[in-house]
């Protein structure tokens, strides 16, 4: 390190060591500070790969027809669709377990709620035999 005029310059000549204008300044070390033997040069190394996401078609086709049946219970087919395609994913795909097994229950319970509104539907419609002669 030289100085000219007063302003430092760099002297690419000049040995590696403390420098002259900060005495208590460590050498100076030339290579990367963040080679291979830092504590830094494995801490970051790019952004997290993502594996291969498996594809579970069918038990997400079975996930939201359960959920569908719910909100849409006016119909008969969705749940018993979620039933079967939940059944058909529990063999197909492993990874889809929790999706198929929702699929499943969501379509068991509206479709049970489809038979009790149906017994309900035809106890009243006997009820109301004797009632309906009259008329």
């Amino acid at each position: 390190m030289t100085t000219t005029s007063g302003i430092p310059t760099f002297d690419p000549s000049s040995p590696s060591g403390p420098r002259a204008d900060h005495p208590s300044a460590p050498p100076f070390d030339s290579s990367d500070p963040y080679g291979p033997g830092s504590a830094y040069a494995t801490a970051y190394s790019g952004p997290a790969s993502v594996g291969a996401l498996d594809p579970k078609p069918l038990s997400l086709t079975s996930f939201w027809l359960g959920i569908a049946s719910v909100v849409f219970s006016f119909t008969l087919f969705v749940p018993i669709a979620a039933i079967v395609l939940g059944f058909l994913a529990r063999t197909r795909e492993p990874s889809g377990q929790v999706y198929a097994i929702w699929g499943i229950v969501l379509g068991f319970v509206m479709a049970i709620g489809w038979a009790l509104a149906l017994i309900a539907a035809g106890g009243l419609a006997l009820a109301t035999l004797p009632f309906i002669a009259f008329l």
